[in-house]
């Protein structure tokens, strides 16, 4: 599926029988998938027994945020299972509240054409 101008997607987090949509940003600057915790909060995500924090970088410096993990997200027909977010407010004036970070991204294959302001989705 094609979308145009920002890297803007719909998403779909589950656990179980509960799930959350919600818009998200495409973001390569980020190592990982980004949530806020009212996301978290509603699908009851667990603190990664492993590494329950992770220091994340932001405009404000770096920070400390919990590491949760996710059970389930689409991104239209792309499923993704068992992976780790960060728990984290984005600022208000971010157009989402997701960030869809390197974790993810690395599992798709992105195709950016910045000149026709568009890009594509490929799983």
């Amino acid at each position: 599926m094609k979308y145009f101008n920002k890297l803007k997607v719909k998403v779909i987090f589950y656990k179980k029988n509960l799930r959350y949509a919600e818009d998200a940003t495409i973001d390569t600057g980020s190592s990982i998938t980004i949530i806020p915790s009212e996301i978290a909060d509603h699908l009851g995500f667990e603190l990664d027994k492993e590494i329950p924090t992770m220091k994340i970088v932001t405009g404000s410096g770096i920070l400390e945020i919990p590491r949760k993990a996710a059970d389930m997200m689409k991104i239209n027909d792309l499923i993704f299972s068992n992976f780790v977010v960060g728990v984290h407010e984005l600022p208000k004036e971010a157009e989402t509240k997701v960030l869809i970070g390197m974790n993810i991204i690395n599992q798709i294959k992105l195709i950016v054409d910045g000149k026709n302001k568009e890009f594509e989705i490929l799983g």
